[in-house]
Parts: structure tokens; sequence; C-alpha cells
């Protein structure tokens, strides 16, 4: 029941938009599914929700973006780079394989682990920047109604 969920806290009946569109043909099993809730909560409103969007942590993160990171830091001669360009299938053998951008993203973020620290630095500031605004948000309030 991942595409239908009770949000008592605002008395709605959550849905996808895909769920609704299956529950809007009668006698289908998310119609029965959809009527037998709605049975439980009769006050409830239903409702479709958006999926989230994914945050790409790592955006801006690619093939060029590394090489130059791998090459200002540990110098274009370095082992690193190496590795890189034979990731890549740059190399002299006529025969070489090419990894995948996934499997070199994975590589270069084991090597250079301050990228993912950089994400959760970020993260830990929005969150602060967040919860200043509702603390300021809440005070203005505050001040309004008295």
């Amino acid at each position: 029941m991942k595409n239908i969920t009770i949000n008592f806290q605002k008395s709605t009946i959550e849905m996808t938009q895909s769920f609704a569109n299956a529950a809007s043909k009668y006698g289908s099993s998310a119609y029965m599914e959809l009527i037998n809730i709605k049975r439980d909560f009769p006050h409830f409103e239903v409702t479709t929700i958006k999926p989230s969007k994914k945050v790409n942590a790592f955006k801006g993160l690619d093939i060029n973006f590394m090489e130059e990171y791998i090459s200002g830091k540990d110098g274009a001669e370095s082992d690193e780079m190496k590795e890189f360009n034979i990731l890549r299938g740059k190399t002299d053998d006529k025969f070489a394989a090419k990894a995948t951008f996934g499997e070199i993203k994975v590589w270069f973020l084991a090597k250079y682990p301050e990228f993912e620290n950089a994400r959760a630095n970020i993260d830990a500031i929005v969150a602060q920047a967040k919860e200043t605004h509702k603390q300021q948000k809440e005070a203005r309030e505050a001040r309004k109604a008295a």
C-alpha cells in the first residue's frame, strides 16, 4: 500500500496520481481498496500527492569535472589519473574496456570522499537555516497576536 497513505494530522487519504488513475476504473482492485479505506475514514478528504523530486547530491559531477579535479589535486601524471584513464578506456590497449559512468562515479567518490562530506555540510547548513526561519516566523506571529 505504498501508493496510498492515511495522513491523520491533515485528515486526508493521500494517493499517487497513478493509483488515482487506477482507482478511477470502477470495480478495479485499486477502486475497491480506496472504497474500503474511505469506509474506514468517511470524514477524511481524498487527495493526490506529487512525487517528491529526487535531489541530485552530486549535480555537476561529470567526467570533465572529475578529470580536472584529479589533474589539479594529484597531477596529470599521477596514479589516480592513470586509474581514471583506465576506467574511461583511454589506454594503449586496443581491447580496453570502458567502465560505466556510475562505476567511475563510485570510484571517484571512494578516492575523494570530501565530495560526500560536502553534501552533508550543505544539508546541515540548510537544516539550520530552515530552523532559524521557522523561529523567526513564530516570533513574528507571536508579535502580531500580542
